[in-house]
């Protein structure tokens, strides 16, 4: 019969001796068992609040561990160096494969299968997390039980990313994605994300209008090797301007007139016009390598709207065209009601979010189509944001106050020789 004396002599001796190796096998076993039951088709969903409460037990559960069995050598070894070294690899290595291996849980490949498509949701990778958690949690609750030098600053550090860690893995189960496809002078209250669920955003969203700022369009130059199809392309390295010269196959272009915004006109071809559903028209002199000259319009198309663009033949296999010009910026227009408050006018633009409720819109991307333009807009909630930010706040605070400390320590330390060498004398 195995005594509790000696139980513990073997554990003292497996944990001392080979801490690396122990936290490296212990380790990797249990992510490998998490791989098969992901393999078996079995997950576990913690739903708000569940995940919280989950996380939150086992957290102060394996503190108080800490706390209870300071000294003993499991609890040492737990909250040892070898055993966070060795988790945070585990943690880097699995994070490195969904960094580069697309995420994208629709793809149903291999990849798909062995869970590498939805990588940070996945069993694995939740053990992993779980793990360090664990280590994290033993080493606060051993040095709040065995206090030494610097507690307070190791503390905050340690408690920040405990909160940066929960908030960004039990958050998960919280955080949603919505899009939002509106038309001009359309209103929604709801988003609809990948998966078809609409989701109240606390308020109803119109887009009264919807700007495109356009960079000038270039020029560029086709060979046709037969049947329409083309074997090389020149285009200009600069925006179209007035006055700007272009050479391509021998032929000069030289640029007349540019218009950003036109409409065909029955007498000069085109002419400029403010008006958003126009195109840019160019109108060029073409110097043929004999010496002659024509002049004639070119004019950009869109081609999502089905619209070719207007070319003009240099001779019988080369022409010269205009390419669509390509978006600068783009901004909605957005009246927001929220409950009990009147409409307020914001603008929306890439990289410039506005707020509605709990929800932050984004300008996703736009489409231009005969009927009209849509604005795609991307919402995100996240309540454990405020989670997260305290946690870095908590680590910033406690990378100041063991800097601090340090500083003072050293001093003492300092003073402590120069006492020494005065008293040797």
């Amino acid at each position: 019969m195995v005594t509790k004396q000696a139980l513990h002599v073997s554990v003292k001796a497996i944990t001392s001796s080979h801490p690396w190796l122990l936290a490296l096998v212990s380790q990797v076993s249990l992510v490998v068992i998490a791989f098969i039951i992901q393999l078996l088709g079995k997950h576990i969903i913690l739903l708000s609040p569940w995940n919280w409460i989950v996380l939150g037990m086992i957290i102060l559960g394996t503190s108080t561990l800490g706390m209870w069995f300071a000294r003993a050598n499991w609890v040492r070894w737990a909250g040892s160096a070898p055993f966070a070294v060795t988790i945070i690899l585990i943690v880097a290595v699995m994070s490195a494969f969904g960094t580069f291996i697309v995420q994208d849980p629709s793809k149903m490949d291999m990849l798909a299968r062995f869970g590498l498509r939805t990588m940070f949701a996945n069993p694995p990778f939740a053990t992993a997390i779980l793990l360090m958690l664990c280590n994290l949690s033993v080493t606060t609750g051993r040095r709040l039980a065995l206090p030494r030098p610097g507690q307070i600053g190791f503390l905050l550090n340690h408690v920040g990313l405990i909160l940066v860690i929960l908030g960004m893995f039990a958050g998960t189960a919280q955080f949603k994605r919505v899009t939002l496809r509106l038309h001009e002078g359309e209103m929604v209250s709801q988003g609809i994300d990948a998966q078809g669920k609409a989701f109240d955003l606390g308020g109803n969203v119109t887009l009264n209008a919807f700007d495109i700022e356009k960079y000038p369009p270039k020029l560029v130059a086709a060979e046709f090797a037969g049947q329409g199809n083309s074997e090389k392309l020149v285009t200009d390295q600069d925006w179209v301007s007035e006055n700007h010269d272009f050479t391509a196959f021998g032929t000069k272009i030289h640029i007349l007139a540019y218009y950003p915004m036109a409409m065909p006109d029955v007498k000069d071809g085109w002419k400029p016009v403010d008006d958003r559903h126009s195109l840019p028209a160019v109108f060029i002199r073409l110097t043929l390598p004999d010496g002659r000259s024509r002049e004639d319009w070119v004019v950009a198309g869109v081609d999502s709207l089905g619209i070719p663009p207007t070319t003009v033949a240099i001779d019988d296999t080369h022409v010269v065209g205009l390419l669509e010009p390509e978006a600068k910026a783009f901004r909605s227009h957005l009246a927001i009601k929220k409950p009990e408050k009147d409409p307020a006018d914001y603008v929306l633009e890439v990289n410039r979010p506005v707020r509605v409720g709990s929800w932050q819109l984004y300008q996703n991307s736009y489409e231009l189509k005969m009927s009209g333009r849509t604005s795609i807009i991307e919402a995100i909630r996240d309540p454990a944001l405020p989670v997260v930010y305290c946690g870095l706040i908590a680590m910033l605070i406690g990378a100041f106050v063991a800097l601090w400390g340090s500083n003072g320590r050293r001093k003492d330390f300092d003073l402590g020789i120069e006492q020494a060498k005065k008293g040797n004398k």
